[in-house]
C-alpha cells in the first residue's frame, strides 16, 4: 500500500502532530478527543486508510498537498505539508457530509454579494450591473470560490450530472487539461448576447469590448476560461439555481483544445447531462456556440 515512516522521523512527525493538534483544538473549539486528529494520523501514515473516515480525509489531504500513498516522507521533509494537512483535517471533523461530499462539493462555492470580500465590491458591482441588463436577479451568485483541484475527467462527473459520466471522452488528449486553482471566478450565468454566429477571435473581441464598456480590471474578460473552470461553473449554477445552462442545443465555446488543436466546447445541457464536444475549427461561425464573461481573482498571492 506504501512506505511507513519510522524511527526517529516518526517520532518527529507525531511531536510535530500532537503539537499541531493542540493548537487546532483551542483554535476550534474542539470538543471531542484531541488525540483523534493525531491518531488518525497514526492511521494514515502506517499505510492503515479507510480504517477511520478522518483517516480518508487526511490521506486525500496528503495527496492534495503533494504527497502520496509510496512516499509519505514528503511530510517529514516539508514540515509545512503538515500543518497544511492538519488545518485541512481539523475543518473536515466540523463537516457533517460524506467524505466524496466533502472532497467533491466545495471545489466551486456561491458567494453572496455581500460576503464578497470589499476589495473586490466594486468589481462585484460591476458584474451585477452587467447581470441586471442581461437579465440575471440579483439573488443568483454572480461571484464563486473555487478551489484548486478541479478537472473535467475526474471531478465534474462527480460533482454534476454529466453525459455518460464523462466516460465518452476519458480517452481524449487534452492539450491543456488544466485544473482549477485557488481563486476568485466572477461570472454571468448566460451565454453573452450576441455572442454566437461568430468566429473565437471575434468572441474574444467582443468580450474585450464589454470589458472595456464597464470598466473590467484589464485582466478580466480575456480568456475563454479552461474546460475545467467552465464545467464547475456551470455545474455549480445548477445546484444553487437548478437551472441547466446552456440549453439544449447551445454551447459555449472554451479556452482548452485537444492534442489536435480543436477546441473543447461545453453545452446541450438537459435532463441527462451536460455535454462536452469539440469544433475542429476556431474560424468557424456556429450558430449554437457563444462564450461565457469571467474574471479570475487568484487567491494567496
Amino acid at each position: 500500500m506504501g512506505s511507513v515512516i519510522g524511527g526517529s522521523k516518526k517520532r518527529m512527525m507525531m511531536q510535530r502532530l500532537c503539537d499541531f493538534s493542540q493548537q487546532l483544538c483551542q483554535e476550534f473549539d474542539y470538543q471531542g478527543d484531541p488525540g483523534e486528529l493525531v491518531g488518525a494520523m497514526r492511521l494514515v501514515l502506517e499505510g492503515k486508510f479507510g480504517v477511520v473516515s478522518l483517516a480518508e480525509k487526511l490521506y486525500e489531504a496528503i495527496e492534495s498537498f503533494g504527497g502520496n500513498h509510496d512516499d509519505l516522507l514528503s511530510l517529514v521533509v516539508q514540515p509545512g505539508l503538515v500543518e497544511k494537512t492538519a488545518v485541512y483535517a481539523m475543518h473536515q471533523l466540523y463537516k457533517p457530509q460524506t467524505v466524496d461530499c466533502c472532497l467533491d462539493s466545495d471545489y466551486f462555492t456561491p458567494i453572496l454579494d455581500a460576503e464578497v470580500p470589499e476589495q473586490y465590491q466594486s468589481v462585484l458591482a460591476k458584474y451585477r450591473t452587467i447581470a441586471r441588463t442581461w437579465g440575471i436577479a440579483d439573488n443568483v451568485a454572480i461571484c464563486y470560490r473555487v478551489r484548486a483541484g478541479f478537472t473535467l475527467k475526474q471531478h465534474a462527473p462527480k460533482f454534476g450530472e454529466c453525459k455518460d459520466d464523462f466516460n465518452y471522452l476519458q480517452s481524449w488528449n487534452f492539450f491543456k487539461d488544466v485544473p482549477t486553482i485557488d481563486c476568485l471566478i466572477f461570472w454571468i450565468p448566460c451565454v453573452v448576447p450576441d455572442s454566437m454566429s461568430k468566429t473565437c477571435s471575434e468572441q474574444i473581441r467582443l468580450l474585450s469590448e464589454i470589458r472595456t464598456k464597464y470598466e473590467l480590471p484589464a485582466h478580466h474578460l480575456t480568456s475563454l476560461g479552461t474546460v475545467a473552470e467552465n464545467s464547475g461553473l456551470i455545474l455549480a449554477h445548477k445546484r444553487a439555481t437548478g437551472e441547466l445552462i446552456p440549453l439544449s442545443g447551445k454551447w459555449i465555446r472554451t479556452a482548452t483544445s485537444d492534442a489536435f488543436g480543436r477546441r473543447l466546447e461545453l453545452g446541450d445541457h438537459d435532463a441527462s447531462g451536460l455535454d462536452c464536444g469539440y469544433w475542429n475549427s476556431d474560424e468557424n461561425r456556429l450558430g449554437g456556440v457563444g462564450v461565457f464573461v469571467q474574471g479570475v481573482e487568484v487567491l494567496g498571492r
